[in-house]
C-alpha cells in the first residue's frame, strides 16, 4: 500500500480476518476501535464488520498479509 492509501474490506459473518503487517505502518479501524500495527504487528478481528486499513508512518509503501478464514 502506498502511504495514505485506504482499502475497505467488508468482514462476512462467521469469517476470521488476520491481519500481518511485514513492513511499514498500518491503522485498522473496525467496530472496536482505532489500532496501530507496525513491522512484526499482526492483528485477528473475529466480529462481523467493514475494516477500514490505511498505510500510515513516513514510510513510502507498507505491506502486509490479510488473510479471510473460516
Amino acid at each position: 500500500m502506498e502511504k495514505g492509501q485506504q482499502l475497505e474490506y467488508p468482514q462476512q459473518e462467521e469469517r476470521r480476518t488476520h491481519i500481518y503487517v511485514v513492513s511499514g505502518h498500518v491503522e485498522v479501524t473496525c467496530q472496536d476501535g482505532d489500532f496501530q500495527l507496525g513491522p512484526g504487528d499482526a492483528a485477528r478481528i473475529q466480529k462481523s464488520c467493514t475494516l477500514k486499513i490505511r498505510a500510515t508512518g513516513n514510510e513510502d509503501t507498507s505491506e502486509l498479509v490479510l488473510a479471510d478464514l473460516p
